[in-house]
Parts: C-alpha cells; sequence; structure tokens
C-alpha cells in the first residue's frame, strides 16, 4: 500500500541525519511506475542511467553513486556493484527502472546519441523510459548533463529541467541533486493562503489590513528586511514553507534593537558568543557557538541573531539600521540582511 510519507527525521541539531535514517528503516520497496512519490523518510531508490563512454566515465559514475549512497542516504543502483560475472545486464536494466522511485540519466554527449539511435544497453533503458514519459511519469527522471558542453539531451528527455555537472561534482550541484531526490526541494513551496474577499466579518479595514502583510515578508532565501518595526507587531517574515521564519522586533535603543523567539514557527533564538564580522557557515550555529538560552536578544548595530524554525532550519539576520522615531527620523524602522540555510 503507498501512502504519503512524512519527511525525514531531525536530530536535536536541527539537520536531517540520513545516516539515522537508513539505519532504522533500511531499504524501501516501490515500483518506477507508481505516479505518487513523495519523499518518504526511507531510502529512496533511484537507478543510475548512464552509457560506458570509457574508464574515466565510469569511474566518474562509480564515484558519484557511492557520494549518494554514503553521503546522500540514497539507494542508488549501478551494474558495476549489481551486474555480477554471469548476470543479466538486460534483465538488471529492466528490474532496476521497474523496480526504483527514480532515474537518473547522465547526459553525456554519447549517451544522448546512443538514446536518439536505440544503441545498445542505454536504448533499451531509454525505450523504457521513453514509454514511462508517455504515461505522464516523468516527474520520476531527473537528468544531469556532463562532457555535454551543448547540454543536449536525448530527446525523450526534452524540456525536463536538467542540472549541469560538466564543470564536475560541487558542493552546489550535488546539494541541489539531494535536495531534488530527498524532495526538499517542494518543502519550500509557500503556502496557498485564503481568499481575502471571501474573510470572516469581510469589511475594507480587514482586507486593508490583510494585504499589508506583503509590506512585511520576503520568500527569498538571502536579503534584505527594511519596515517599520512599530506595526504589524514587529513582525517581519522571511523565507517559505518549512524554511519560513517570522521575526518579531520591538524598541530597545538607538543603536540596539529587542528581538523574540515568540512567534508561533519560532522555537530558538541565539546570539553568538564571540564576535563575528560576516555571516557564518551552518556548522557554526551549533551550541558550541550561539548561546539559545533566552527568548529575547538585544543585538546591536552589525550584530548577527540566529533563528531556529519548528521545522528545524537555520536563519540568521544582521542589524544593519535601526531608525528610532524618538531619537531621529519620522517613524521605528528596522533595516536587516538575512540569509536561510539550505540542508
Amino acid at each position: 500500500m503507498y501512502h504519503k510519507p512524512s519527511p525525514p527525521s531531525i536530530n536535536d541539531g536541527g539537520y536531517v541525519d540520513y545516516t539515522t535514517i537508513i539505519r532504522k528503516y533500511g531499504k524501501i520497496e516501490s515500483s518506477f511506475n507508481r505516479g505518487d512519490f513523495i519523499l518518504n523518510t526511507q531510502a529512496p531508490t533511484l537507478f543510475i542511467s548512464y552509457s560506458h563512454d570509457s574508464k574515466e566515465h565510469k569511474e566518474w559514475v562509480k564515484k558519484l553513486a557511492y557520494d549518494l549512497r554514503v553521503t546522500g542516504g540514497v539507494d542508488a543502483l549501478l551494474d558495476q556493484w549489481s551486474v555480477r560475472l554471469g548476470g543479466n545486464l538486460n534483465e538488471f536494466m529492466k528490474n532496476g527502472l521497474n523496480d526504483a522511485k527514480m532515474v537518473l540519466c547522465i547526459c553525456t554527449e554519447e549517451y544522448v546519441e546512443k538514446a536518439n539511435k536505440n544503441i545498445g544497453g542505454v536504448g533499451i533503458e531509454a525505450t523504457i523510459i521513453s514509454n514511462e514519459i508517455s504515461k505522464g511519469n516523468k516527474e520520476h527522471i531527473i537528468p544531469i548533463i556532463r562532457n555535454n558542453p551543448n547540454a543536449k539531451t536525448p530527446e525523450s528527455l526534452e524540456g525536463l529541467l536538467y542540472e549541469d555537472f560538466n564543470d564536475g561534482v560541487n558542493r552546489d550541484n550535488f546539494k541541489k541533486l539531494l535536495g531534488r531526490i530527498w524532495s526538499e526541494d517542494l518543502k519550500k513551496l509557500p503556502p496557498v493562503g485564503k481568499n481575502p474577499f471571501s474573510m470572516e466579518n469581510f469589511n475594507e479595514i480587514n482586507y486593508s489590513v490583510h494585504l499589508d502583510q506583503i509590506n512585511y515578508s520576503n520568500p527569498e532565501f538571502e536579503g534584505k528586511a527594511d519596515f517599520n518595526y512599530s506595526h504589524n507587531d514587529g513582525k517581519y517574515k522571511i523565507g517559505t514553507g518549512e524554511y519560513a521564519f517570522t521575526t518579531r522586533w520591538t524598541k530597545s535603543g538607538r543603536t540596539n534593537i529587542h528581538a523574540y523567539k515568540d512567534s508561533t514557527n519560532i522555537e530558538r533564538i541565539g546570539s553568538f558568543r564571540n564576535k563575528i564580522t560576516d555571516f557564518p557557515q551552518k556548522d557554526q550555529l551549533s551550541t558550541d557557538d550561539v548561546d539559545y538560552t533566552s527568548r529575547v536578544r538585544n543585538p546591536y548595530l552589525a550584530d548577527y541573531t540566529v533563528w531556529m524554525n519548528k521545522a528545524g532550519k537555520f536563519a540568521v539576520t544582521k542589524v544593519v539600521e535601526i531608525n528610532d522615531a524618538d531619537k531621529k527620523g519620522d517613524h521605528n524602522n528596522l533595516v536587516f540582511e538575512y540569509k536561510i540555510y539550505d540542508n
């Protein structure tokens, strides 16, 4: 029976612990033919489709599969591991494509040519994949580009968004690939709000207040907030989905301001034990470097504050400007820069 699984478990530090997930749940039974795949806490099964262009390319593919399994917690299916001497390669390809939740197509120039001309094992895999696409199951297929400067994909994969690995594997493209496999990218989808014209007790005042929310939010993962903290209960929302943080601020002084963890989606708020001068790396957000024991922080200009939300995600804000109506200017205004840490 297939059902919507819950997202990966999160340890006390807020990081997805893939090793624990796999140790606890092991592999999953799955079907490539199902159209209802959503992230499971168990290891997603990924069939790797590629061409044997050269010894170097086979080694590159094998290393990528190794990293996906060991570092990414993905049950990567690769012929170099699964087809033993005397084994049936064609049977492995057909069974692997049927059993896998997803297919990773490594699109080199040679792979594209073989897929388009139905040559060899790639041709067999391309036929199966093409049949799945014709059934509307293209959400399971992830193309990446390597040794392919013109970024061509097989005709059956035309129009599918791909990731570029022409310059090798790096932290950014590997993280993006993992996020797609584990459906981490779906957690960034903002929720759909209520129809403002059908709100209970609708009137012009409620409608105007509702629309004013656009002045107190920014969905980007890095950016700047510039707002009057005397309004909207001092709240400003950054990010979206599981990566949303509703920060809250009140007046303190000319060069400092109060920051609170009182919003419903905030679990902890912290300040750095030692002065920092730039946005930190994610591994600097542990309790060794940050104090999370208070509900209120009092950052000064150029100070950094750490926010952890209920989903275990992290954001850091830096106070850039404070305009105190009692001291200068005509309203209480706060400007802060921020960064949300993607897994």
